[in-house]
């Protein structure tokens, strides 16, 4: 009878067994929630990262634009001037081509986000944004191209028009030149004397 006993105080009851089955399957769920949300949390995290590094793309290709905006034909006094801001924008039309390079990344980045953040079925919607996101930043970088572009064909045909303008300048002063000296052989020869026909 004792050893009976003994076999009942160690061996789990049925509701022991279930109060131990419970609680293996909570921690299990536990388990299983904590991950979701930690895996959530990174997707989030990069999602943030990613809208960051656009900002700042954005906030670069804005600046950009002013910067070339900035200096209008008014302000140029001479030639040298003109010459030395096209330079400056075929610079910031490089530094362009480059952050067109990192907005590929970006866009890039955009996508294996979305691919991954659907195949996890979680954050869809930060997603989504990032890609709406990436198709503004595009339009901005578009845009910012568009007025660079014009702004260096603006520049540099007023560089050729200037050329010009110092060209025929030069070939005026020329024939002034020579016109001076043929009134000064006039005025000489008109001091000395009567004038024929031949000089008049």
């Amino acid at each position: 009878v004792l050893t009976a006993r003994r076999a009942q105080v160690h061996e789990p009851t049925a509701h022991h067994r279930l109060v131990t089955a419970l609680l293996m399957a909570s921690q299990e769920e536990l388990m299983e929630r904590w991950e979701s949300l930690e895996g959530r949390s990174e997707e989030l995290q990069k999602a943030r990262s990613l809208q960051r590094e656009m900002a700042a793309l954005r906030e670069e290709l804005l600046d950009l634009t002013r910067r070339v905006t900035a200096t209008e034909s008014d302000n140029l006094h001479d030639r040298d001037q003109l010459d030395l801001h096209i330079f400056n924008i075929k610079g910031e039309q490089a530094n362009l081509s480059q952050r067109k390079k990192q907005l590929v990344e970006i866009n890039t980045a955009v996508h294996k986000f979305f691919t991954d953040s659907g195949q996890k079925g979680g954050t869809i919607e930060a997603a989504a944004r990032l890609k709406d996101d990436v198709k503004d930043l595009y339009f901005v970088w578009d845009e910012t191209n568009k007025r660079v572009s014009q702004q260096l064909e603006r520049l540099t045909q007023l560089s050729a028009a200037w050329q010009t303008f110092e060209s025929h300048l030069a070939e005026l002063q020329v024939a002034l030149r020579g016109d001076q000296n043929t009134l000064r052989l006039l005025h000489s020869a008109l001091q000395q004397g009567p004038v024929s026909q031949d000089v008049a």
